[in-house]
C-alpha cells in the first residue's frame, strides 16, 4: 500500500504539473494572467464535478463500474488532449490580435 501511494503522489504531481505547463502554453502574452486564471478556473470545476459525480457513484455503482466509468472518462479525455495543438492556438491568437498590438 505504501508503494501504491507514493506512486500515485508522485504521478499525480507530474500530472499536474504537466497540466499547468501546458496551460501556460496556451496562453497570449498580452491577456496571460486573465487566460491562465480561466484556464484554472475551468480545471477547478472541473475537479469539483468530478468530486461530485464520484460521491454519487461512490453509493450507487459497484467498483468494477465506477472503474469502467473512470477508464471511460479518461479514454475520452485522451481524444480531447490530442486535439489540443499549441502552436495552432498561438497562431489563431496572434492573428486575432490588431496590427498594431503584433
Amino acid at each position: 500500500m505504501k508503494v501504491y501511494r507514493l506512486c500515485y503522489v508522485t504521478l499525480d504531481t507530474l500530472a499536474i504539473v504537466s497540466f499547468i505547463a501546458v496551460a501556460m502554453a496556451l496562453c497570449t502574452r498580452k491577456i496571460a494572467a486573465t487566460q491562465f486564471a480561466l484556464y484554472m478556473a475551468i480545471s477547478n470545476v472541473g475537479f469539483t464535478a468530478g468530486s461530485a459525480a464520484f460521491g454519487t457513484m461512490q453509493s450507487a455503482l459497484s467498483y468494477s463500474l465506477k472503474f469502467l466509468v473512470f477508464a471511460a472518462v479518461t479514454f475520452c479525455s485522451i481524444f480531447v488532449m490530442r486535439s489540443v495543438s499549441i502552436n495552432d492556438h498561438n497562431a489563431r491568437a496572434i492573428a486575432l490580435q490588431p496590427e498594431g498590438a503584433r
